[in-house]
């Protein structure tokens, strides 16, 4: 509180010294004349000397020498040794005070939902007490719930390099992500380090404001991890010099434990000993873009993931495999902006102990989803998605999922502006019982500040 209060304060105290010499650019006194000296008058000559401030005098020299290189002609009347100011942002057009100004949102989302059992199985068996949620920021018990408050920053740190964090507050403040990005780099390359979420897929990173649907898909949460896959690591990127959009992607990550590299290191907060860079969490990913006509896009990526699993033995190894698909049309001619999109994600897993045959004696599990989202207008939309999961239930690995376990979904939203957001979500299904577990949702989401524009 102290410190927001001091910055109009020093911004006002900043700004009056400019205020005075535009003032007085604007309208010059005559000067007198040649033989006559000006005579003192008592206010002046009660007045201490006129002295600048060091801050002030250092913008001021900041605002002359900017004049003094600036190419373009003045377009004011400005007497020489003033600066002209109707060509300055105050804001961002003196060096280092635009750091001091990056893009800031704040998203929150708050959940009420409703959770229960539909059909219920033979007599005296037990009833599941959790439901088919397996995302960290999904709403997972009756009631009221804040998935999440996040604040996202970004700005240009220098011509080479951008910044951007992402810090979640729910019961406690994560750093969800916070990470550079290389701005200038040659030959189509780019590169980032810091803690992010890998490129693996599509849906894992992404925000859960960027989510159509509420709740995050099952094999998500069975493979990646309650909050998909992250860690401290670094990436570099190519985009390829094809006839298409083609952009290769390969980074190496640190396993972060069981909320964010669940098939590499399943237990919570105890992330795979760092022995060797074997033990490193390696993804390799592949995304093109294909715009066929004004009105049909085509987006497929294929993924790999490969990285230790020393939960089965000193030596286990891991591998992910995924591939993904985003078909979009949106006729350009329409007037009211409608648009239909169709995503869907496949994964497998594959695990091995060390020294076994590759093939013959790994472990197998996996899953996909598919999901077709309508909107006839910017403000309103309607969406289905179908899951599926393969796995053991008992799996350290996975999120306790059984055999053959699906659930549907259906989704409504109504968005009135950019920055809220109305969801209705209602989800049934099973975990290969005779269980029909169902869930019913509602989502507000709000936003404030400035957000960037989100990536295809």
């Amino acid at each position: 509180m102290v410190r927001s209060s001091c910055v109009p304060l020093f911004w006002g105290v900043a700004v009056l010294p400019f205020a005075a010499r535009v003032a007085l650019a604007q309208d010059p006194p005559a000067p007198p004349p040649p033989d006559a000296a000006p005579a003192p008058t008592a206010e002046a000559s009660s007045l201490p000397p006129a002295t600048d401030d060091d801050e002030t005098k250092k913008l001021l020299q900041e605002l002359e020498a900017a004049e003094r290189t600036d190419p373009l002609p003045s377009r004011s009347n400005q007497p020489p040794g003033v600066p002209d100011l109707s060509r300055v942002n105050l804001l961002g057009g003196l060096p280092g005070l635009q750091a001091l100004n990056p893009d800031i949102a704040v998203i929150a989302d708050v959940a009420a939902a409703m959770f229960g059992v539909a059909r219920a199985s033979a007599a005296g068996a037990p009833l599941p007490d959790d439901p088919l949620q397996t995302g960290g920021h999904d709403a997972s018990e009756s009631g009221f719930t804040l998935r999440q408050l996040e604040i996202a920053l970004g700005a240009s740190v220098d011509p080479y390099l951008r910044f951007d964090a992402n810090l979640v507050f729910v019961e406690g403040v994560e750093v969800e992500e916070a990470y550079a990005t290389t701005l200038a780099l040659p030959l189509s390359l780019q590169g980032r380090a810091g803690v992010f979420l890998s490129r693996f897929g599509r849906h894992n990173e992404q925000h859960p404001h960027r989510w159509w649907f509420l709740s995050q898909p099952l094999v998500v949460g069975q493979l990646l991890g309650d909050d998909g896959n992250r860690g401290l690591g670094a990436e570099g990127s190519w985009l390829a010099p094809l006839p298409w959009a083609a952009t290769v992607f390969a980074s190496v990550q640190e396993s972060g434990g069981g909320c964010c590299s669940r098939t590499f290191s399943p237990v919570d907060d105890e992330p795979a000993a760092l022995r060797s860079a074997l033990d490193l969490v390696a993804t390799g990913a592949v995304e093109q873009f294909f715009s066929i006509g004004d009105d049909l896009s085509l987006l497929w990526g294929l993924s790999v993931q490969l990285g230790p699993a020393q939960y089965l033995d000193d030596e286990g190894r891991a591998e992910l495999w995924g591939s993904d698909l985003l078909v979009r049309y949106a006729p350009s001619a329409a007037s009211s902006r409608w648009f239909l999109e169709l995503q869907a994600e496949a994964m497998a897993r594959t695990r091995h102990r060390g020294g076994s045959n590759l093939v013959r004696d790994a472990i197998v599990d996996g899953g996909a989803y598919a999901q077709l989202v309508f909107h006839p207008s910017p403000a309103l939309g309607a969406g289905l998605r179908y899951d599926w999961v393969e796995g053991d239930p008992s799996d350290v690995a996975g999120a306790g999922l059984g055999h053959g376990t699906q659930r549907g979904a259906v989704v409504l939203e109504y968005a009135p502006t950019h920055f809220s957001r109305l969801v209705a979500e209602l989800n049934a299904g099973t975990r290969g019982q005779d269980d029909l577990l169902w869930g019913a949702i509602i989502n507000l989401e709000v936003s404030i500040g400035a957000h960037g524009a989100h990536a295809y």
